[in-house]
């Protein structure tokens, strides 16, 4: 890419390699409606119910980080009830926290998973994630230079009750 035969080739394939490893999108991650999520990265984010997240990427080396957890359910072990999309905005249409959504009251969450989005050095468009409540825990590409992938995953249920249907912990790794 570049030689360092003197001085001034090296200032101007330094002033280069920022554009070379510049990157430009969006990741959108869309939520299940009954899920919570929350970045892991900025103290004053707010736990955001259902709806979507978008991560604007400028360069390779960004990570976005969010906690995914959901779907509450009451101490009985019955889910609670689901919360339309529309029940989750407020009037600003920004998505409500849980507590004013009503489902932090008498209920709990059963798994919670941190998971990061980042792109490699060709990324140049938006690309879409769905996350599911279900084993196949999402839907998207494979193959857009854009990865999620959700791990430390930490199972919230009482002792004696597992994350397994109808509580289990969605795998999420768009690199495999």
């Amino acid at each position: 890419m570049c030689s360092f035969t003197n001085f001034s080739s090296l200032l101007a394939c330094m002033a280069i390699l920022p554009y070379a490893l510049a990157v430009k999108g969006t990741v959108k991650v869309n939520f299940p409606s009954d899920s919570i999520s929350q970045l892991v990265d900025d103290a004053s984010a707010q736990p955001q119910v259902g709806e979507s997240r978008e991560f604007k990427f400028d360069e390779v080396s960004q990570v976005w980080n969010f906690y995914w957890k959901g779907p509450p359910v009451n101490y009985l072990g019955a889910s609670t009830p689901s919360v339309s999309s529309s029940a989750v905005r407020s009037s600003s249409s920004s998505a409500r926290s849980p507590e004013e959504t009503g489902l932090a009251g008498n209920s709990q969450i059963p798994w919670m998973q941190t998971c990061h989005v980042s792109v490699d050095d060709q990324f140049d468009h938006d690309v879409e994630f769905t996350l599911r409540l279900q084993q196949a825990g999402f839907e998207g590409p494979k193959d857009q230079h854009a990865t999620i992938k959700c791990d430390q995953a930490i199972c919230l249920l009482p002792e004696g009750v597992e994350c397994e249907d109808p509580y289990a912990i969605p795998y999420v790794d768009s690199s495999v």
